[in-house]
């Protein structure tokens, strides 16, 4: 009697330890599948920001339009949209005003944080000067000879971690890198040495 009573009490043990088991290995696949769809989630949205870039500058090479991307750090977005010159009434909301045309209007998720953007064109001192004003749109054209302007955005994934999309000036592809590049910058006639 004592035998079998305690023969079924291993077994329920045994039970209990494979539920405990199955349940673990639950527990390690969600997190896991939750981190890679998150993982994934990000560059698809950054892919798509990517390729818009590429598409912009393909189309007005191919064509005499110029294009534009404005993007938005307080909304978290960006407008596509073909370039019809600088208007500060176009410039107020771009990604809120519903009359905007627009290629396309996106908006990040929050696997995406739309960190910093930086022009190739500013001294040091000039970004210094921009940083106190908090800027918060930002303009990429594009037309025939390529980039108006060249520079970088920062983006930020759900683990903080920063990724740099490169928008070169002349006819090189737009190009998303691991990590928050740097970019050469316009020297002062003083530090240049020749």
């Amino acid at each position: 009697m004592y035998g079998r009573r305690l023969h079924r009490g291993l077994i329920l043990v045994e039970a209990l330890m494979v539920v405990a088991l199955i349940g673990l290995m639950a527990g390690a696949a969600i997190i896991s599948y939750s981190a890679m769809w998150g993982s994934m989630r990000f560059k698809s949205e950054v892919g798509e920001l990517v390729n818009i870039l590429q598409m912009a500058q393909d189309a007005a090479a191919q064509s005499h339009r110029r294009y534009e991307v404005i993007l938005d750090r307080d909304l978290q977005g960006y407008v596509f949209r073909e370039f019809k010159g600088y208007s500060i009434l176009d410039d107020e909301m771009p990604l809120e005003d519903p009359n905007v045309e627009a290629i396309q209007k996106t908006f990040f998720s929050r696997a995406v944080y739309l960190e910093d953007v930086e022009y190739d064109y500013y001294t040091q001192d000039e970004l210094d000067a921009l940083s106190d004003q908090n800027v918060n749109f930002f303009r990429f054209v594009t037309g025939r000879p390529g980039w108006q302007a060249g520079g970088k955005i920062v983006l930020l994934d759900e683990h903080e971690r920063p990724w740099t999309i490169m928008i070169h000036r002349i006819a090189k592809p737009v190009e998303l890198i691991e990590g928050n590049e740097l970019i050469w910058l316009p020297q002062e006639a003083q530090d240049v040495p020749f």
